[in-house]
């Protein structure tokens, strides 16, 4: 994808691989870069505009969509992983992140991404694929936004908005520390 002169929107970019696509977005030449973020996020490039935004928080989502005047790119990066027994209290609140948020975050943005024939990218999990018994309430939801982006990419398809699902394995980020498998760099060679 040809990022050059385009505005893009990362959630969950303030560490780990929102941190990386943003350096990655910069190397490409992207006009903007809206960087979403719960917590404090600095950044000294001024292509980088950093956005208040809790994709669990309606409040936070329209106040973002009504700040973002034009969007090519939305990158719904941001989620949770929590390795703890399944319960329903674990299983809404991944969902909450990784399902919920992402779906809010996108029907917010999508007249900005209409009037661009824009692109969305939902980062999502080959653990939405194939189960991880240590990690089960994440795979639950990460299942549940992988069809959910199937499902998006075939209503937004006459809209001219495109959808994509990046299916990530496991990369090296505070979401994974102490974890004992084998992980991939956030560097993006």
């Amino acid at each position: 994808m040809n990022l050059e002169n385009k505005t893009i929107l990362i959630t969950g970019a303030n560490r780990g691989i929102g941190r990386a696509l943003v350096e990655e977005a910069l190397k490409r030449n992207v006009k903007r870069i809206y960087a979403g973020a719960r917590g404090p996020l600095e950044h000294r490039d001024e292509r980088v505009t950093t956005l208040a935004l809790d994709v669990t928080n309606c409040c936070d989502i329209e106040r973002a969509a009504r700040e973002v005047g034009t969007l090519d790119v939305l990158i719904n990066n941001a989620g949770i992983a929590l390795y703890e027994e399944l319960s329903s209290k674990l299983i809404e609140r991944h969902l909450a992140v990784n399902l919920f948020g992402l779906s809010q975050v996108t029907h917010a943005f999508l007249p900005q991404l209409r009037r661009s024939k824009g692109a969305i990218v939902n980062n999502l999990s080959l653990a939405g694929l194939a189960a991880i018994p240590l990690a089960a309430a994440y795979s639950i939801s990460k299942a549940a936004a992988f069809n959910l982006t199937q499902s998006l990419r075939a209503f937004l398809a006459g809209q001219g908005v495109t959808v994509h699902a990046a299916l990530l394995g496991p990369i090296d980020t505070d979401m994974s520390r102490g974890l004992e498998i084998d992980r991939k760099s956030t560097r993006l060679n």
